[in-house]
């Protein structure tokens, strides 16, 4: 068993200049009745007055035509959506949904992965982000048990990539916290290398689908900037569909712009257009080896990982997880080594929050955090031991040269 150890406390309101602001929630009334929220920021709701969740389908996924594409997945291959606004996540919700059900259905499934990638700069408090999916655990029970894991690894609102596995259904979120064109110019593309392990992992995205999900371009002129749109470009390929609910000039031209075809076709509801486009020429920013993202041939290979320790076991088991043949070798017994300690203490060195995003000992320490609160769900609902014990500490030998006051803009929910 681990124990979850944190020294840093929240005694400063101080912030730092790219500190993220959580979003503002006020409450409007929907057609029905029901609750929808608005941003207090921008003053436009989250989704439609209609249904939101049907929104979603309608304007994103069948915009896309996902269901139809999933279902054509060779083994081992990655899919990756990139998304512009998460907001509440009900895009993310939807997509899972529909992700579930086509690997039910279509075995050839079985070891293909769906990335989601989506950026959000002013995300929502986890509180008000409860009270808002709690509505929709009861209006779309299809959706709770996903809402339910969601919520169980929501990350501490901290600037940078915070990545989620749900490994059961091969299935990899990556949510960009801070400004999204910042956060768009870190990913890397895909360059045409004969590596399977990008293409597999979806660690260096090319994109499939582009969910435009932003506040209207009359609210937040920022997520629909000339930047934006040319990263857009950068990431896509011939083949690349985007769906957008704006027939905005500068959406329709932004997409014109930067190599993408546009269809106009009905709006979900009472809205009378939406948009959706298509890469059908190649992009002087794109890889041009063949046009198109390769499949994956790992069903080829075998790996083996010499060392069974925690990286070792790590490595082994989210290898296995793919559906990739893995071999462990070790001399001695899993864990009897450096690794095999009774009980493991994971103590982050935390940095002056600025850095955070480019501080490898943090980002473990906040992926470690969610992935053992994950496999301690797991044990619960195996009636086992927790793998981990959360807890505090005093750390009496913390250097006299570091200013606690530059880590003291860390989120509560880190204390």
């Amino acid at each position: 068993m681990s124990t979850l150890v944190t020294n840093v406390t929240n005694t400063s309101t101080s912030a730092y200049e790219n500190a993220i602001i959580p979003a503002n929630i006020a409450w409007q009334s929907d057609d029905s009745g029901n609750r929808v929220p608005v941003s207090g920021e921008f003053g436009d709701v989250y989704f439609s007055h209609a249904d939101g969740l049907a929104e979603s389908r309608y304007v994103f996924i069948q915009g896309n035509q996902l269901a139809e594409r999933l279902v054509n997945l060779s083994a081992h291959q990655c899919f990756t959506i990139a998304e512009l606004g998460f907001g509440t996540g009900l895009n993310l919700l939807a997509v899972w949904q529909l992700w579930q059900q086509l690997r039910v259905e279509h075995p050839n499934l079985d070891t293909a992965r769906l990335h989601f990638i989506t950026t959000e700069k002013h995300p929502i408090l986890l509180t008000d982000l409860r009270q808002i999916l709690s509505m929709w655990s009861m209006r779309a029970p299809e959706l709770a048990q996903n809402i339910e894991s969601f919520l169980a690894v929501y990350p501490s609102l901290i600037e940078g990539c915070h990545r989620l596995h749900f490994e059961e259904d091969n299935l990899t979120v990556d949510i960009w916290l801070g400004e999204a064109q910042s956060s768009l110019a870190k990913l890397a593309t895909d360059t045409g290398t004969t590596s399977t392990a990008d293409t597999e992992t979806g660690s260096k995205p090319q994109v499939d689908a582009w969910f435009l999900d932003g506040f209207a371009p009359s609210c937040n002129e920022s997520l629909w900037a000339e930047t934006i749109f040319a990263q857009l470009q950068r990431l896509s390929f011939v083949g690349t569909t985007a769906a957008t609910y704006s027939c905005a000039g500068v959406v329709k031209r932004g997409l014109q712009e930067h190599g993408f075809t546009i269809n106009k076709v009905k709006g979900f509801g009472r809205k009378r257009e939406m948009l959706t486009a298509r890469v059908s020429e190649s992009l002087p920013t794109t890889p041009t080896q063949d046009n198109s993202k390769r499949s994956s041939t790992l069903d080829n290979y075998h790996y083996i990982v010499i060392g069974a320790g925690v990286a070792g076991l790590m490595l082994a088991w989210s290898l296995a997880n793919r559906g990739i043949k893995v071999t462990l070798l070790d001399k001695t017994a899993p864990l009897a080594g450096a690794s095999g300690n009774p009980r493991a203490l994971l103590a982050p060195k935390m940095t002056p929050l600025h850095h955070a995003n480019e501080h490898l000992h943090t980002i473990g320490y906040l992926y470690s955090s969610r992935f053992y609160k994950q496999l301690n769900e797991q044990a619960k609902k195996q009636h086992s031991a927790p793998i981990i014990e959360p807890t505090a500490a005093l750390d009496l030998l913390l250097k006299a040269n570091i200013d606690s006051s530059q880590i003291s803009a860390y989120p509560d929910d880190l204390a």
